[in-house]
């Protein structure tokens, strides 16, 4: 589904993780997708289950 989604900007890495947790930093804070959601300051965590797949950015300059 990302590489349709997403031709020639993002991929699967095909290198699993292991159990792990990730933090989130944001890089726009005004978005109305997350306004409310998150307190000035903090970073979520986002939980990576045995054998994720991470993401590999293609074109570095098309994504924020």
């Amino acid at each position: 589904m990302l590489k349709r989604a997403f031709p020639g900007i993002l991929a699967i890495n095909q290198l699993p993780t292991a159990d792990d947790v990730a933090r989130i930093e944001t890089c726009v804070h005004d978005n109305h997708f997350i306004a409310g959601v998150l307190e000035q300051g903090s970073h979520p965590l986002w939980w990576l289950e045995c054998s994720s797949y991470t993401i590999e950015i293609l074109a570095p300059e098309r994504v924020q």
